[in-house]
């Protein structure tokens, strides 16, 4: 199905009735659960990707990226609780996808946790060093605690890295 010339909205509609249909044509398919349920929250509707992720758990419980994933979305719907379990349960699974740590230690910042976040994005910097994100989280986060030397060596190490070539066009972008 082409959609050369469509909104990027309507694009998603019809990768979405694309999912449909592979949901239909085999319910057992972990992914088009998967990936309709992250059309579903691109497109804000959290509640039917929650459903498809939880089809995902339902037909492979070990599939740790449909943890983070259902976290993220629980995360977007003010279920913080909920998404903290989920991505547990993630790294339970994964302990070394630093997208999922990431993506905890943020949550618990946001609850104002910043010695459990600052354990998560230490984790994110210990499995890829280069993660300029982990480092400038991870300085707000000392900051918070008043732990400010910590706090300046973590801001200026993303000047360092940045001016390195290992990270050269790495993004500083949050992974979700």
């Amino acid at each position: 199905r082409s959609t050369q010339g469509v909104s990027s909205a309507a694009s998603e509609v019809y990768k979405r009735q694309d999912y449909n249909e592979a949901v239909a044509l085999d319910p057992e398919n972990v992914a088009s659960y998967s990936n309709r349920g992250t059309v579903y929250r691109s497109l804000g509707e959290n509640q039917r990707a929650i459903e498809d992720y939880n089809e995902v758990v339902r037909i492979n419980p070990d599939y740790a990226a449909v943890y983070n994933n259902r976290a993220n979305a629980y995360y977007d719907l003010g279920q913080r609780e909920r998404a903290l379990k989920d991505y547990d349960e993630a790294i339970s699974l994964d302990p070394n996808d630093p997208d999922i740590y990431i993506n905890r230690g943020n949550v618990l910042f946001e609850m104002a946790q910043f010695e459990r976040a600052t354990k998560d994005y230490s984790e994110v910097i210990r499995i890829n060093p280069n993660y300029l994100e982990a480092y400038h989280n991870r300085g707000l986060a000392y900051h918070r605690m008043g732990q400010y030397k910590e706090s300046e060596r973590d801001l200026a190490r993303i000047a360092e890295l940045k001016a390195s070539s290992n990270v050269e066009g790495q993004a500083v972008e949050k992974s979700s």
